[in-house]
């Protein structure tokens, strides 16, 4: 998942701690699991399960308005 290189670097402690709760909330849907992640400087590594593309679309749609809010 990638991010404009304008925004700050998100391994600072301040956006770790806004990330990372997001992640959590939003590890488990129907069809969907966040198996493990990364923090990045400027993208985060997903790794993810899903049972189908419309699962995989939502869970990482779910994942980003999280993140963004």
């Amino acid at each position: 998942m990638k991010l404009d290189e304008s925004l700050p670097n998100l391994r600072t402690k301040p956006l770790v701690r806004v990330i990372e709760p997001c992640l959590r909330q939003g590890k488990e849907r129907e069809g969907f699991r966040l198996v493990h992640y990364s923090v990045q400087a400027h993208h985060l590594h997903l790794v993810v399960e899903a049972h189908s593309a419309q699962s995989l679309a939502a869970g990482i749609q779910g994942l980003s308005v999280r993140i963004a809010k």
